[in-house]
């Protein structure tokens, strides 16, 4: 241990790069804090699930997550696990449940700022705890956009496969990696080898009656409101079917009471669907062949990511559009739809 801590500790600016900048002074650092609070006490919403049996749904990935668990306890073989799905479907919320679940220590960072002087220094809190230690990477699509001194998908490859320090012959302590994505795709086309060295967590998407118990259970915890069941329902319906979009609905129908400028003030039409996906839905029934997401997203008033992740996603899901090589084309479904609210709101 002792080779190894020295390697880390008085070479680490020769194997990791960069050097880090001077810490702030503690002391101080707490008193600003204290006297903020004091001035600006915060009341705390709060609502993360904190075991596998108060997480909402996701039964496939909770029971291949118990078998992991019960392998690293039982059986000692360390797993890296990487978790992908959808945006706010409780990715980190269950990497942190994985955590407590083992009882190792959770090294949480995100992705695009993760720099080689981060990894140093959690490889030498690794090095020197007594429990086992969990370095956690979220949205780790973005590990090689922290700067000229990120760590990279191929900085990787020996630690996942070998615990061998890259560029040398060291052996490192065990450690595990938990590591959540929106971007499965990405990974798989650019880093397979990355990929292929964790066991992937894919969380589904949930479902109306899903979302109602979550609102429910949050409910329960933080407001203990008496509230309608077709408030539940409506808020369900109209979340696009998101954890974190329907928690954010119900916070702001609590502030307001009213259920119409909820929907008006997230410019929803019909089961999720927002204006600007009636717009983008429309201009494929217009012009009656496939599109591209560039021309959607220019349709939709948006930029191409924000296209991309935000709003084809649930439009795919719900069997609205559909995709071609050639590009996005109208289903029967969408075509329903738009009849239908044609009918309802001519002057949509």
């Amino acid at each position: 241990m002792f080779d190894i801590l020295g390697m880390l500790v008085t070479m680490g600016d020769m194997i990791f790069g960069g050097k880090k900048e001077p810490d702030k002074d503690p002391i101080c650092e707490q008193k600003e804090a204290e006297f903020y609070l004091k001035e600006h006490p915060v009341k705390k919403f709060n609502y993360r699930p904190q075991t596998l049996s108060e997480y909402i749904s996701q039964d496939n990935a909770k029971s291949l997550i118990r078998l992991l668990i019960k392998e690293i306890l039982e059986v000692g073989k360390y797993r890296h696990i990487l978790i992908s799905g959808t945006r706010g479907h409780g990715k980190t919320t269950l990497g942190e449940i994985i955590c407590k679940s083992l009882g190792f220590g959770m090294n949480y960072f995100i992705s695009n700022a993760f720099t080689k002087e981060n990894l140093r220094e959690f490889l030498i809190k690794n090095e020197v705890s007594k429990i086992p230690q969990v370095l956690m990477l979220d949205e780790v699509h973005g590990l090689d956009k922290a700067g000229k001194n990120a760590v990279g998908f191929e900085y990787f490859y020996p630690i996942l496969e070998d615990m061998k320090l890259p560029n040398t012959e060291i052996n490192l302590k065990p450690f595990i990696i938990i590591a959540c994505t929106t971007e499965l795709d990405y990974l798989q086309r650019y880093y397979p080898p990355f990929v292929d060295r964790f066991v992937n967590v894919q969380l589904e998407h949930y479902k109306a009656e899903d979302i109602k118990q979550v609102l429910l259970n949050y409910n329960n915890q933080v407001y203990q409101k008496n509230i309608n069941e077709e408030d539940f329902k409506l808020l369900s319906q109209n979340s696009r079917f998101n954890p974190r979009t329907a928690i954010l609905m119900f916070d702001l129908f609590i502030a307001s009471g009213k259920m119409e400028e909820i929907l008006k003030c997230f410019r929803i039409i019909k089961n999720g669907l927002t204006t600007q996906d009636i717009i983008i839905l429309d201009h494929l029934f217009q012009i009656k062949k496939p599109v591209g997401c560039e021309t959607l997203a220019i349709i939709g008033n948006t930029d191409k990511e924000t296209y991309m992740t935000l709003i084809e996603p649930y439009l795919l899901q719900e069997h609205y559009l559909g995709r071609t090589s050639r590009g996005r084309l109208l289903l029967p479904r969408g075509e329903e739809l738009l009849r239908s609210l044609n009918e309802k709101l001519p002057n949509l």
